[in-house]
């Protein structure tokens, strides 16, 4: 609930965060940021590595573009938004199992 919220906000994940690595360890599904936040338990906290997308005054985001100007595009032909790359620290139990078992979102869904 809004508790969880207030913890994930003051470790400073915002909505949208991309979440790469937990502790060094890559993270590319739920059941691999669960298996990572789990092996943490028992330290005092743990490092994730999010990567957070840049938006324009607008709120639109920014896409990444090539030498000509052109949106770069991935495997898929999406364009590949530009991101920041952000290092916080979490104590573990306090981002609760909504983190772990939540909606990871794409940076292109509204």
């Amino acid at each position: 609930g809004v508790d969880f919220l207030r913890h994930m906000f003051a470790a400073g994940v915002r909505q949208f965060d991309v979440i790469a690595t937990v502790n060094g360890e890559p993270v590319n599904s739920v059941a691999a940021l669960r298996a990572e936040i789990g092996r943490a338990a028992g330290k005092e906290s743990y490092e994730l590595v999010l990567r957070r997308h840049r938006r324009d005054e607008n709120g639109e985001l920014v896409l990444r573009r090539d030498a000509q100007g052109k949106p770069m595009l991935d495997e898929r032909q999406n364009p590949i938004a530009d991101y920041e790359t952000m290092r916080v620290y979490a104590k573990p139990g306090t981002l609760g199992v909504n983190l772990e078992t939540g909606y990871l979102p794409h940076p292109m869904d509204e």
